[in-house]
């Protein structure tokens, strides 16, 4: 059992002189990947030591609200040089704390606001300090605008409803030591209505010191005590918890590579040259929503879709049922504000999509008539017939019972045209070939529109390495341009 303490401070002095043994304290206990967090300029340069100088570590750099009022007057150029040396680190812990006596709101307000901006500027997560500020705290995020890259909530202590409010606005919601404490009354209703796939579990050490644990700091070490408590409010396994909540810290400390985890992609050294139409990282051409029949899909002129279509009897009823439960709650957000998904929900439909479908897919399910040689040669020249002439097909492979593909439209034509004619032609050939009649391919159809180079690799790695992860060894329906 391996376990991710979201939010810690191991640079903190009260740890730093024995941060060997600490160290190996949280290996022996399973904790081999932890979030440290900066607070202030002074202790930024003790991070980036300590991720130095051990595997596992993800960092982050912030100012804090309780150190604002020592600032110096180049710090925030200091901070965006940090995270431009270090693309790996996150924006944190940052924050907003009405606790604090002596305070000034408009200086706290401007030095938080400034950093959100710069995270958003840069692409980078967001760890978020706040104490008796829920509603300020949503209001500033509301008049900041989304995060692309997410928000984690640290060391929550608020309501079931305040939790919810968060997430709808991206956050992933980390719960610490203060859960085990007997007057946490609000901790079992606020876990409990978080999504499964934005539980977080942290030590805040040095400080929090769970009330199972022995002190007088807390250390990493003691992340167990609070996957116990935790386990014990959700009522499911402590290692089902921890497998879920490194999953959901890994999503959240390195978004970009989503793709790997979610659709079992490992890195092959596959590069594939970027198309024609992607000028580093900024595409020109407008979003524009297509209304259709099928899912909403969300298409752009010039754009890159990674695309999926299975076979009629690929996915039991009660699964797809359930996949288009949870698909419509996250779109019907979106719609109700009159706005297109944003980043952070189409990577929840992405990680719905392969855990309730994909995982699924790669059982092989139903008759898989994939399987046939001269079906899937069929699929495959299909495909590949107008390559070149109405789309540029990047990168396919037909399974058993679906098809991925990598597939970038040309000028005039549209995906959703694509897709017509290659399910219609296929479809009735198949039958022909298989003396049969009926649904051959299910009427939807699933496709993410590739945002950026990373996702462009991972979408086509994923593609590649889909029959090999699945146990199909030497498949040769397989290919790239």
């Amino acid at each position: 059992m391996k376990l991710f303490d979201s939010h810690n401070h191991l640079q903190d002095e009260r740890l730093l002189p024995d941060i060997a043994n600490v160290m190996d304290r949280a290996r022996n206990a399973g904790v081999v990947s932890m979030g440290v967090k900066g607070c202030c300029e002074s202790d930024w340069p003790r991070v980036t030591e300590i991720m130095e100088s051990f595997k596992g570590i993800y960092p982050a750099f912030g100012l804090h609200p309780w150190f604002i009022a020592e600032r110096s007057t180049d710090w925030e150029i200091t901070l965006e040089d940090l995270l431009v040396k270090y693309p790996q680190a996150s924006v944190g812990e940052i924050g907003i704390d009405h606790a604090i006596d002596d305070r000034d709101d408009s200086d706290q307000e401007a030095v938080f606001l400034a950093q959100l901006d710069l995270a958003r500027r840069l692409n980078r997560p967001v760890s978020i300090h706040c104490r008796k500020a829920w509603g300020r705290l949503i209001e500033l995020l509301d008049q900041s605008g989304a995060l692309p890259c997410g928000m984690l909530i640290h060391c929550f202590g608020g309501s079931a409803e305040i939790a919810t409010e968060l997430v709808k606005r991206g956050g992933y919601i980390s719960f610490s030591g203060s859960i085990t404490r007997p007057n946490a009354k609000k901790a079992g209703p606020a876990i409990r209505a978080v999504p499964a796939d934005r539980v977080l579990i942290e030590t805040d050490a040095p400080d929090i010191l769970p009330t199972t644990a022995e002190g007088p700091l807390n250390e990493p070490a003691n992340l167990t005590h609070v996957l116990a408590k935790a386990a014990e409010l959700l009522e499911i396994p402590e290692a089902e918890l921890a497998e879920l909540t490194y999953r959901n810290a890994e999503q959240f400390f390195f978004p970009s590579t989503h793709g790997q985890d979610a659709h079992a992609t490992r890195r092959t050294g596959f590069q594939p040259v970027v198309p024609e139409g992607y000028a580093g990282g900024s595409w020109t051409k407008e979003f524009h929503i297509r209304h259709g029949a099928h899912l909403p899909h969300w298409t752009r002129d010039g754009g890159i879709y990674s695309v999926t279509f299975r076979l009629a009897d690929s996915l039991p009823q009660p699964i797809l049922e359930s996949w288009k439960t949870e698909r419509d709650s996250i779109i019907r957000v979106a719609e109700k504000q009159n706005r297109p998904l944003s980043n952070i929900e189409e990577d929840r439909l992405r990680k719905l999509y392969s855990e309730k479908v994909e995982t699924f897919l790669d059982a092989g399910h139903g008759e898989c008539w994939l399987e046939n040689v001269e079906v899937a040669g069929l699929v495959q020249d299909a495909m590949k017939y107008f390559d070149g002439e109405r789309y540029r097909l990047i990168a396919w492979c037909i399974m058993p019972n679906h098809v991925h593909a990598v597939v970038q439209p040309k000028p005039g034509f549209e995906l959703q045209g694509i897709m017509h004619s290659w399910k219609s032609y296929t479809a009735t050939m198949a039958n022909r070939m298989l003396e049969r009649s009926g649904e051959f391919w299910q009427a939807e159809y699933y496709d993410h529109l590739i945002r950026d180079e990373e996702d462009f690799k991972h979408a086509v790695g994923y593609v590649l390495e889909n029959p090999e992860n699945a146990g199909l060894k030497n498949w040769k329906w397989v290919g790239v341009a």
